[in-house]
């Protein structure tokens, strides 16, 4: 082996062995520096982020087994609240590039939950809106991706079939503002992502008026006012207050979603991509 190839692997080895005795003294940010610096000296590992996210997990269930249970895998800071999740493209999406989250999906139309089945995420069959209770689903039969909880909202975007003639269902659902005030108390980031098909103005102004917007350390939204009877100077104002309250980018998982995927290519860049994510993120428990 050439000298500098032998030198950045005593460096490695010995950046993964302090790793390990900073995880025993319970310094997991520490230690995920010590191991992220490991994996920089090999770059050929693949990506630095992803990598070292992995190697932590590992030597975090190592020790747990050595100690016999002792210690366990620590506990993540950051979580991804996917409000809307269809077919979990959205988990997907995210959990490949940020495997130290933890991730919380919402999806209420029941012909989707099957996909969630390896989807390392908790799964709530319930829809987001503003207050704790039941209301009325709209579903979309096409595709299932025009679903809404708004009346008014055209649902089959297609125009394939009239809303009135769409199926309803009248499911649970939880105030968003309460579950984010929660999550807030357990988390030191929550990363939000708003994909609901209308309701999503509804949802934020009540997140501006209990102030939990403040909560929020980045928004993902898809807005709909096109597909529906809005008032320019409502959706003109709350883009306005979100503009100074909290960093917010539009979001587009589909490339992941399998409903959409019409090659056999396709659906193996979702399997592939989800097989990444089992990888990198342990496992929680499902929730109904």
């Amino acid at each position: 082996m050439a000298r500098p190839a032998l030198a950045r692997a005593l460096l490695g080895g010995a950046g993964s062995a302090l790793g390990r005795a900073r995880l025993i003294n319970g310094q997991t940010e520490v230690a995920r520096r010590s191991l992220d610096t490991a994996v920089a000296l090999n770059p050929q590992a693949g990506d630095r982020g992803l990598v070292s996210g992995l190697r932590l997990d590992s030597e975090a269930h190592r020790l747990a087994e050595a100690c016999g249970g002792f210690l366990k895998p620590p506990a993540k800071t950051k979580v991804f609240v996917d409000c809307g999740g269809y077919d979990g493209c959205s988990a997907i999406m995210f959990l490949m590039k940020n495997p130290d989250f933890d991730c919380i999906t919402f999806e209420p139309n029941p012909a989707l939950w099957d996909y969630y089945r390896d989807i390392p995420n908790i799964l709530h069959k319930k829809a987001v809106y503003t207050y704790d209770g039941k209301i009325d689903l709209m579903i979309d039969p096409i595709d299932g991706d025009g679903s809404s909880v708004v009346a008014g909202k055209r649902i089959d975007f297609t125009k394939q079939i009239a809303d009135q003639d769409c199926p309803v269902l009248r499911v649970p659902c939880v105030d968003l503002a309460r579950v984010l005030l929660e999550l807030a108390a357990q988390y030191q980031e929550i990363v939000l992502k708003l994909d609901v098909e209308g309701a999503k103005y509804d949802i934020l102004e009540r997140l501006f008026e209990t102030s939990v917007i403040d909560k929020i350390s980045r928004l993902y939204c898809e807005f709909h006012g096109h597909k529906m009877n809005l008032e320019n100077d409502r959706h003109a104002a709350l883009m306005k207050k979100l503009e100074n309250r909290v960093e917010t980018a539009f979001w587009d998982a589909l490339p992941f979603s399998f409903d959409y995927a019409n090659t056999e290519k396709e659906k193996t860049k979702r399997r592939a991509a989800l097989l990444n994510v089992l990888r990198a993120t342990t496992l929680p428990a499902k929730v109904g």
